[in-house]
């Protein structure tokens, strides 16, 4: 919104002519004097500069499916195209996940998220209520990690997502509405301290939501008749709710993914007769607490029960460790990007060391999944000296950022 001031001659301050009428340039003067004589000279009016149009929203989306059917439990592998319309770098969140019906993000949190939207094709919308679809994560502690989209680049996420029909109302039964179906989705990402990011790196992060085309899909019953109920406890048997609990096939592919209730308790049905795995594991726990157990449905045996207990276990191997995305920037003594800078971060905790290290891009940035805690950077250019600073990682859910200077002093 802006406001009026105070009136003042109109003018072009990037050349100090005059303006004319609704804003145009007058270029040259009415004329000069040769010999005595008056010669006058053409004027020519330019239209004033045009400031660049600002883009609402930066970020396009478009999905892609790999099988426009889908037969139960089977997951859809649906692509996610992302394109940066806008003229500013931007820094997506990897992994997206699973936002149910009216879910919203917290604080604790900060991450991306795709809600799904799966509408019944023709006029069977009306009569029918939405099913439970949403993101199949990976299986065990998750890394999440940050990519970066220039402006005018694009860059691509392959996701699972499990559909589920609609069901509709008859005899006092819900039954699932199987068919044609129109897809789409919504991409959110929302970080609490983006602001703090930008005021110590300079760089921003994606906040926002954003729609996606439709695509058609066809979902079909597998005519599976299984079902595998169970509960999640830790080990003095207390019930461990909102534990994530994962499907799998014998080849540990992930089918589909729930959540467990008050009571610790899940379930999944209509499964055709196999082997499958189940995988528990705590969202907020810093270190991998996952345990598994399998059960096989038959027609002799169509339903299992399984008990996951969680215990927590000491990790004594880095990649059981939980990641924390984090952008680093290297500028020198004025301020300026340096690209090229090998920047190694590492972590001990006494039970876990680890190194890791990269090379910054051209705006002097790099994106590291670091361990939260004490992490010790080394920057290192060819011809100068290194420098060795401290980051150090918040715990949590979200993105930390630092910036390092690092001015050139000769070895």
């Amino acid at each position: 919104m802006t406001s009026a001031g105070p009136a003042i001659p109109a003018r072009d301050y990037r050349r100090g002519w005059p303006l004319g009428p609704k804003g145009w340039v007058l270029r040259g003067a009415v004329g000069f004097l040769v010999g005595g004589f008056l010669l006058p000279l053409t004027c020519r009016a330019s239209a004033p500069a045009v400031a660049p149009k600002k883009v609402a929203n930066p970020l396009e989306l478009r999905i892609s499916l790999e099988a426009s059917s889908v037969t139960e439990p089977r997951p859809a592998r649906v692509k996610l195209e992302f394109k940066n319309i806008g003229d500013q770098t931007l820094w997506l969140y990897h992994p997206v996940r699973r936002a149910g019906p009216g879910s919203r993000l917290s604080n604790a949190g900060d991450a991306s998220s795709l809600k799904v939207n799966l509408t019944p094709a023709g006029n069977r919308r009306a009569q029918s209520r939405p099913g439970a679809s949403g993101v199949v994560s990976a299986i065990g502690v998750p890394h999440p990690k940050l990519f970066r989209v220039p402006p005018g680049g694009e860059a691509s996420e392959d996701v699972l997502l499990h559909l589920s029909p609609a069901r509709a109302e008859s005899q006092g039964m819900r039954n699932p509405l199987w068919g044609a179906y129109q897809l789409s989705v919504i991409y959110r990402a929302r970080f609490s301290n983006q602001a703090d990011i930008l005021k110590e790196t300079g760089l921003k992060l994606w906040n926002g939501k954003i729609g996606s085309n439709t695509v058609p899909v066809t979902l079909a019953a597998s005519g599976g008749q299984g079902s595998i109920k169970g509960a999640v406890a830790n080990s003095i048997s207390q019930p461990l709710p909102n534990s994530i609990v994962t499907l799998a096939t014998a080849h540990e592919d992930p089918l589909d993914e729930t959540r467990t209730d008050a009571g610790g308790n899940f379930a999944f049905r209509n499964l055709p007769w196999g082997l499958y795995w189940a995988f528990a594991r705590q969202r907020s726990r810093r270190t991998e607490n996952l345990v598994y157990r399998h059960a096989v449905l038959s027609a002799a045996a169509p339903t299992a029960r399984l008990e996951l207990m969680l215990i927590p276990k000491p990790a004594y191997n880095a990649k059981r460790l939980m990641r924390k995305p984090v952008l680093l920037r290297a500028v020198g003594g004025s301020g300026q990007p340096l690209s090229g800078v090998r920047i190694e971060a590492l972590f001990a905790n006494g039970r876990v060391v680890e190194t890791i290290e990269g090379l910054t891009g051209p705006d002097g940035t790099l994106a590291l999944g670091l361990i939260p805690g004490r992490n010790i950077i080394t920057l290192r250019r060819p011809g100068c000296r290194s420098k060795v600073r401290l980051a150090n990682v918040s715990y949590g859910a979200g993105v930390d950022g630092f910036e390092f200077h690092f001015a050139c002093r000769k070895k």
